[in-house]
């Protein structure tokens, strides 16, 4: 049974990770970007929405989190995401952030 728009826990995690056959490490990257997310990134959102600015302080931010080296091999220093993990990771950003997972994912490609 569906629970009620107002009922439901819009900061969840929006990707199983059972469902998504994810191993433990991929889980925890993509819970780390969810967390980062709402923590960091939703509450500048608006912001940079408004003035079409570019956010150059939650890259600051994501630098300490490891999440500027995710999709860099761990035995070169970087947390060696996958392709699956790192869309998923960005999934997540987006949800708090459209402007940072957009410019994110052109620094990580």
């Amino acid at each position: 049974m569906n629970r009620p728009l107002e009922a439901q826990d819009h900061d969840a995690p929006i990707f199983a990770p059972g469902a998504f056959r994810l191993r433990d490490e991929q889980a925890e990257l993509i819970e780390r970007a969810r967390r980062f997310g709402r923590r960091v990134l939703a509450p500048r959102a608006e912001k940079h929405d408004r003035e079409a600015s570019f956010p150059i302080e939650n890259f600051r931010d994501m630098h300490p989190e490891g999440l500027l080296a995710i999709c860099i091999p761990r035995q070169e220093g970087g947390l060696g995401a996958d392709f699956q993990t790192y869309c998923l990771a960005a999934a997540e950003l987006g949800r708090y952030c459209g402007a940072t997972a957009l410019s994110w994912n052109m620094h990580v490609c």
